[in-house]
């Protein structure tokens, strides 16, 4: 089983890390991880080179993610809120997964084979909205296969009680784990 985590955080010892080591820990296997803010690759330029050519036609460090994509049986999407959406870089990460969208829509040939499971586990603190960034993840785990996903985990206290100090966010890291490991 190969889990793939998406992590749209730049902080490596914040609150989306330190969740994301829990996650890892409990997973018990190695997971894929890409980091999207130091990932070296651009967001989606509308070239429509993927409406008649199967993939992205953009060579960058995209190439790999997709290879990642297409092996993993789980994929994690991971990210601090910032005013109430993914951030910026992970943003761009997924408008690249139009790839996918094309390939089955205008050339009638999926890319992707394999049913997969899914998760989004959101962080952040502040006013308690991140209904565009649940709904962006959810819209990105569809085009990467996810057939099968639990409803976004999203700790939004991180400005009183770090997730490191939450048990409730400890528990939805956990939670995550568990239902990846679940048999199909």
């Amino acid at each position: 089983m190969k889990t793939l985590i998406l992590n749209g955080s730049p902080r490596r010892l914040g609150d989306t890390a330190f969740l994301l080591s829990v996650f890892e820990d409990a997973m018990a296997e190695k997971c894929q991880r890409v980091d999207a803010y130091y990932l070296d690759f651009s967001p989606c330029i509308d070239c429509r080179g993927c409406w008649k050519t199967p993939g992205c036609v953009i060579q960058d460090g995209m190439s790999e993610v997709y290879r990642m994509i297409e092996e993993s049986d789980n994929i994690l999407i991971a990210s601090p809120i910032y005013f109430g959406q993914l951030t910026g870089p992970l943003i761009s990460l997924g408008s690249r997964l139009q790839a996918y969208y094309c390939a089955e829509a205008f050339q009638n040939r999926p890319l992707l084979k394999k049913n997969k499971k899914g998760a989004v586990l959101l962080v952040g603190g502040g006013d308690g909205k991140c209904d565009c960034a649940r709904r962006a993840a959810s819209i990105f785990l569809g085009q990467m296969g996810v057939v099968d996903k639990l409803p976004a985990a999203v700790y939004q206290n991180t400005n009183a009680v770090p997730a490191r100090d939450s048990r409730e966010a400890v528990s939805m890291a956990l939670d995550i784990a568990k239902f990846f490991k679940e048999r199909k």
